[in-house]
């Protein structure tokens, strides 16, 4: 159940650096939490700079959507079955 929950928190997380784009999530982060000097975001791009492909966001959706599905197909067949006698 932990696992289907953290690939549901993934792929949302996914979808919305694909939905908002890449570049722009990361400068608004870098924004929030200056992990880089302050415009070193915007003049050379953030992906570019740290070297981060801009396949990314795919790869995060590919990934929690298997790990959602494995852990819900594991989830289902876990099951105790109750016998009533």
């Amino acid at each position: 159940m932990v696992c289907m929950v953290l690939g549901i928190q993934l792929l949302l997380a996914g979808l919305a650096l694909q939905l908002f784009g890449l570049e722009e999530s990361l400068t608004a982060f870098n924004n929030e939490l200056l992990v880089l000097p302050g415009e070193l975001s915007r003049i050379m791009g953030i992906t570019t700079h740290l070297g981060i492909p801009l396949e990314l966001p795919v790869w995060i959706i590919y990934s929690a959507s298997g790990l959602t599905a494995v852990s819900r197909l594991i989830f289902l067949f876990n099951r105790r079955v109750r016998n009533v006698y």
